[in-house]
């Protein structure tokens, strides 16, 4: 760039005359492959050598020096602008200075400014002379003041190109030395635990940070803590949360899933308590707190439901639990949050859906599909417990599933399980399931139900018409009339006919006394 801004249109001379040379031979093969073939032949490449001479003396072989220039500017600068946005991206800061990508970003901009000027200006080929030359101008147009300002701008851009020369950049001969530059010369290395084996080259590597640490197999935190250079380690996780997928029930008893982390805190070595929790909204965060953590955590300074419905449980081929009605539930919830989004415009709303069981999870797929994929303030995620570990939503619903006499709750009654349930919302947290199943599970879930009804955020779904519905459809769609047909059923619950219906049998009975 600092060749074509110094020296432009000598270079285009250059190029000319290539260019001359090169047509001139073009010309000649011609001649020469005409003077073997019949005379008329040869007449037509007499003339055609003869016009292509004439268009070579009008318009210097079609390339005037403006063309030229703005070709070879803006192929430059596309290459600069992608090595440039590279470096800066992906070079270690230790390496490259803050000054020096500052400079090299400014760099972009006057480059990008003097091609604008060059194309709106409309130079002709002796005002363009004229901003490469150092000569004074003594005319005083217009015209000549957006020479003067096009002269100046090239006298920035060839400023700032010198002090990039400066930097001494290294020479690369393979992936592998580029790899090994990065790493050797980075602040920071983020890497999975099993990717971690590939650092122990690095001397300058000190101190190793294990995130979600009680999640990790005891072998997979070894392999980070064994890096040949490492001196300090700082583990960062909750045991009371979810711990490593085990998938082996002989492993599973034999603690195989038990986290470095976990064996740590059994055998008495101090830890910290992370005492303040900024995600949840504190009438979320108030029973987990109790339940799981003793009252130590404080919320930062800054809703929640438990909806009850009726339905059934079922079991698909893998014995996995879905509840159809609950689906039916949380897609209406979620259609009435987009709708109150929409109305708040620029509102960025994301729903997290949470359920124990992967049949649930897969039936409120099938229902949502792609209904609000195309929306960018309006997103909905459903996962099970185990893949929300760790995420956040700012609404989450979560989908109880069981439906049952005997109070069976299944992978409920897991505290670590419930534990991430529970504390993915920021703003709001709904809980959707049977109360009276939740109530004889005799687990964590009747406390939940309690503490519920304690603070007034225990619901019936009748207590919503839209919800109501909802159910209702559901139960019709899934015939399962029988619901529908009992006296306190949603169907009939608060009806006015009820009571004149309730007065026709009490009449009945006293005529048939009579």
């Amino acid at each position: 760039m600092i060749c074509l801004l110094e020296e432009a249109y000598q270079q285009f001379l250059v190029y000319r005359e290539n260019k001359n040379q090169e047509n001139n031979r073009d010309i000649s093969c011609k001649t020469e492959r005409t003077e073997e073939t019949e005379e008329e032949t040869v007449g037509l490449s007499v003339t055609v050598g003869q016009s292509g001479e004439s268009s070579n003396g009008e318009k210097a072989l079609n390339e005037e020096f403006s063309e030229f220039l703005l070709k070879r500017f803006y192929l430059i600068e596309k290459s600069m602008r992608f090595s440039i946005e590279s470096i800066c991206s992906h070079m270690p800061t230790s390496f490259i200075s803050v000054t020096m990508v500052n400079k090299m970003y400014a760099t972009l901009d006057f480059l990008k400014f003097f091609r604008v000027s060059l194309v709106k200006g409309s130079f002709s080929n002796q005002e363009l002379k004229k901003v490469f030359s150092d000569a004074e101008i003594k005319d005083c147009s217009s015209k000549t003041t957006s020479v003067l300002l096009l002269r100046k701008s090239r006298v920035e851009c060839l400023e700032v190109l010198r002090f990039l020369e400066e930097f001494k950049f290294p020479n690369f001969h393979d992936e592998r030395s580029i790899k090994e530059f990065c790493l050797g010369k980075a602040c920071l290395i983020f890497c999975t635990a099993s990717s971690s084996a590939k650092l122990s080259t690095i001397k300058e590597l000190k101190l190793v940070i294990i995130d979600e640490a009680a999640q990790l197999e005891e072998c997979e935190s070894a392999i980070a803590l064994q890096l040949t250079y490492v001196r300090h380690a700082i583990l960062i996780g909750d045991e009371r949360q979810l711990p490593a997928m085990v998938q082996s029930k002989i492993s599973e008893k034999a603690e195989f899933g038990r986290s470095f982390f976990e064996r740590l805190v059994s055998l008495g070595q101090n830890k910290h308590l992370l005492n303040i929790q900024y995600r949840m909204h504190p009438s979320i965060s108030v029973f987990p707190n109790v339940e799981f953590y003793n009252k130590q955590i404080l919320d930062a300074p800054t809703n929640v439901r438990v909806f009850l419905v009726y339905g059934k449980e079922e079991f698909n081929d893998m014995h996995s639990c879905k509840n159809p009605v609950e689906v039916a539930v949380i897609s209406a919830i979620i259609e009435n949050l987009y709708k109150g989004t929409s109305i708040a415009n620029n509102k960025k709303v994301s729903v997290g859906v949470i359920s124990p069981y992967k049949a649930e999870v897969f039936a409120l797929m099938d229902k949502l599909g792609n209904k609000y994929e195309a929306h960018s303030n309006f997103s909905v995620s459903v996962r099970s417990v185990d893949g929300f570990q760790g995420a956040e939503e700012d609404v989450i619903i979560m989908s109880t599933v069981r439906s049952n006499g005997n109070g069976s709750v299944g992978f409920l009654s897991n505290h670590q399980r419930t534990n991430v349930a529970l504390t993915r919302a920021r703003y709001c947290l709904w809980v959707v399931g049977n109360g009276q199943t939740l109530m004889n599970s005799d687990s964590v879930w009747k406390k939940l139900v309690q503490s519920a009804m304690n603070r007034g955020c225990y619901f019936s779904v009748d207590y919503d018409k839209m919800l109501s519905k909802a159910v209702i459809d559901a139960l019709v769609e899934l015939n399962q009339l029988e619901d529908l047909l009992k006296r306190d059923s949603l169907l009939f619950k608060g009806a006015k006919w009820q009571v004149y219906n309730l007065y026709f049998y009490y009449i009945c009975d006293i005529i048939l006394d009579k």
